[in-house]
């Protein structure tokens, strides 16, 4: 977090590193191919909402100095209340995020070599 000293451009580029990964590229690509241009202009208002959530948001996030949203719940509501968000952020998203990422990374691997998806996915893991 660099002690909430980093700039906009480096703020940005690190939500776009995070977003990135194996299975959003390669989604990307495919729903780029299927859609064509369309898909450009959804990719782009994303994009552009990130920036301005960013603008609105970043301003509060370092006066309060806050590093994760459970932080948030429990300075708000008690260490109690943290539990549910980050809950939710733990199963609901990180799960199913790293699980798409293998997938991804293994499909990368089996489209260049011969190596079976599970072989990929195993490969992945480190």
């Amino acid at each position: 977090m660099a002690d909430f000293k980093l700039g906009f451009f480096p703020i940005c580029g690190s939500v776009i590193a995070t977003v990135t990964g194996s299975a959003a590229l390669i989604g990307g690509s495919g729903k780029g191919f299927e859609m064509g241009v369309s898909y450009f202009i959804t990719s782009i208002s994303m994009m552009l909402f990130t920036v301005v959530a960013m603008l609105a948001l970043g301003p509060v996030i370092r006066k309060l100095r806050l590093y994760t949203i459970p932080e948030l719940f429990a300075r708000r509501f008690g260490k109690l209340a943290a539990l549910i968000p980050a809950l939710i952020i733990g199963f609901l998203y990180m799960t199913p995020t790293f699980g798409m990422q293998l997938v991804g990374m293994s499909s990368i691997l089996s489209s260049i070599t011969d190596l079976p998806a599970f072989w990929g996915i195993i490969i992945a893991l480190p």
